[in-house]
């Protein structure tokens, strides 16, 4: 559906379109918003206690224009937090006492 709006509304023939993904970590101190997690923050160069969103968009090079296409919330299943527990794991073993 977004291919032929694309089409008949947006493109011109000749121009250059870019994809762009940004992700955006947004800290917060309660504990009761959906979603909330340990994300890192490359502001603050660790993770802190946030939501995540990742958006994207269609830029067009030449105009400089930007065409919003949609937001996600990242949001971690206890699938994803086993793993990330597990990793954390193994990089503690792998440091040795002093260290």
């Amino acid at each position: 559906m977004f291919v032929r709006i694309f089409k008949c509304f947006i493109h011109k023939e000749g121009c250059i379109y870019l994809l762009v993904a940004d992700e955006t970590v947004e800290s917060k101190s309660r504990k009761s918003t959906f979603g909330q997690g340990r994300f890192y923050s490359s502001v603050l160069q660790t993770a802190i206690n946030s939501v995540c969103f990742f958006g994207f968009s269609l830029v067009e090079v030449d105009s400089e224009k930007s065409y919003f296409l949609g937001l996600n919330q990242v949001v971690h299943n206890e699938q994803d937090k086993a793993r990330i527990a597990v990793e954390k794991a193994k990089r503690a073993a792998g440091k040795g006492k002093g260290q």
